[in-house]
């Protein structure tokens, strides 16, 4: 099972502020020839790097939670700083995960119906696996690491 590098958004957002330090999951399983699986710098690749962005203008600079209405407003945050061209990537790398994480087929029941904590079936975020069949979103593995080397990690030089 793969675990969640924080707990939460405030947790995330704590490591930014006090250590200057987000972790985030290194992709896996992008398919080699998708434009955001190429290499970026430093052993990432584009995918890694927008992901460590989006985590940084649009959650820890603002405060918005992980979870629905947090994904989305961090979304609207980070699409003002974006050119009108690289909006549909900000869409299908936020929105589509959102939808998949908060309200995708593994949190429904037989009938269909959104199972919600407590209710038999639910599947919380820390026990979820992302969609492996959009390909803009990555299967990602990993978890925060105390061995630095093994993990993948952005040092905030202008902590917020």
């Amino acid at each position: 099972m793969v675990t969640q590098p924080y707990a939460d958004s405030a947790q995330m957002r704590a490591d930014v502020r006090r250590d200057r330090l987000l972790y985030i999951y290194p992709t896996s399983g992008m398919s080699p020839d998708h434009p955001l699986a190429q290499p970026a710098a430093f052993g990432w690749c584009w995918n890694d790097v927008f992901r460590a962005v989006h985590d940084l203008v649009g959650h820890a600079a603002t405060g918005f939670q992980f979870g629905p209405v947090g994904e989305e407003n961090a979304f609207r945050f980070h699409a003002t700083v974006m050119s009108a061209d690289e909006l549909p990537a900000l869409a299908a790398e936020t929105r589509l995960q959102n939808c998949w994480v908060n309200f995708g087929p593994h949190l429904r029941d037989a009938h269909g119906n959104l199972v919600h904590p407590g209710d038999a079936g639910f599947i919380p975020a820390s026990a979820q696996t992302l969609c492996g069949a959009k390909s803009i979103l990555p299967c990602c593995g990993g978890h925060r690491l105390h061995a630095l080397a093994k993990a993948r990690r952005l040092v905030c030089l202008n902590p917020l």
